[in-house]
């Protein structure tokens, strides 16, 4: 079984890295099946001028192609619920679980012009499925809330 709190908090460390270079705190990283973190990445989106340099897209397209195959058995970790597109690159590369701490509803209660995706909660994306993915949530949660609150988030 993973530890899904110590792999959180790593990213959370990749969003906080993402700050630093400017961009907003979202953060992911992939896990293999035995704990080994195989990817990481911070959205990109302000840097690249890109809209689809999400953290999630990033790591799970990165790893993908990388590997040449299928990421079945694979954790995702992400600071905030991954949006539309960041859930199905998940979803497409054959992630099995996606672990998350704040969800988009949350975070747009603490930083409204922080939230420009596609609103499509996980849970719901997954229900029309064919190949359900495992979702976690409330990861780290008050940890992933800070990361947002603090001054200086946007």
């Amino acid at each position: 079984m993973l530890d899904d709190e110590k792999f959180m908090g790593e990213a959370i460390a990749e969003a906080e890295r993402g700050r630093a270079a400017g961009e907003l705190p979202y953060g992911s990283v992939l896990v293999d099946e035995v704990g080994q973190i195989i990817g990481r990445s911070f959205d990109t989106v302000a840097g690249d001028g890109d809209p689809t340099c999400h953290a999630e897209f990033k790591v799970a397209r990165q790893t993908y192609l990388a590997r040449g195959a299928s990421l079945a058995g694979y954790t995702m970790y992400s600071n905030v619920e991954p949006c539309a597109m960041c859930f199905g690159s998940a979803w497409y590369t054959g992630v099995s679980r996606v672990v998350y701490g704040l969800s988009m509803f949350e975070l747009i209660q603490v930083q409204p012009e922080s939230m420009e995706e596609v609103l499509g909660p996980c849970r719901e994306l997954n229900a029309t499925l064919a190949r359900q993915v495992e979702i976690v949530s409330g990861v780290l949660h008050d940890e992933c809330l800070a990361l947002w609150c603090r001054a200086g988030a946007v």
